[in-house]
């Protein structure tokens, strides 16, 4: 699975996910993943929204500071009747979110950092804006 969009100031990722495990490396350095109550707290940052033939995938186009790194956050495989109500569940999902699937993130590459969180394929995607542009 994957969420399509993650935008940051105009940045586009693409990222590819499991549906509870990342497929990467955990860094040397290693990097904590927001905690799940921050997570929850910036749900309300979810306000941009993709369809495909799964249904939608909604995700936030501002970010948050976590640590040194900005973090911005996605549901995938969300089913709603229309790009409103995928927003709606969306912040509903991650404002719900009951686990984080792994105390470190995973790189990517090289300056992209992804957590996951549960039950649903939540993910905060992270790092220096900066430097991932």
């Amino acid at each position: 699975m994957d969420i399509k969009i993650l935008r940051q100031f105009g940045l586009t990722v693409s990222l590819l996910v499991g549906a509870t495990t990342v497929q990467g490396q955990v860094i040397r350095d290693q990097v904590a993943c927001p905690s799940l109550n921050a997570i929850q707290q910036h749900a309300t940052k979810i306000d941009a929204v993709e369809k495909d033939i799964f249904g939608y995938s909604v995700h936030s186009t501002s970010y948050f500071t976590n640590g040194d790194l900005q973090w911005i956050i996605g549901v995938n495989m969300v089913m709603a009747q229309s790009s409103d109500d995928a927003i709606i569940k969306g912040i509903t999902i991650v404002a719900n979110s009951k686990y984080l699937n792994n105390e470190y993130a995973y790189e990517l590459e090289k300056g992209l950092y992804i957590c996951n969180y549960g039950p649903f394929d939540i993910v905060a995607a992270g790092g220096h804006m900066a430097s991932v542009l």
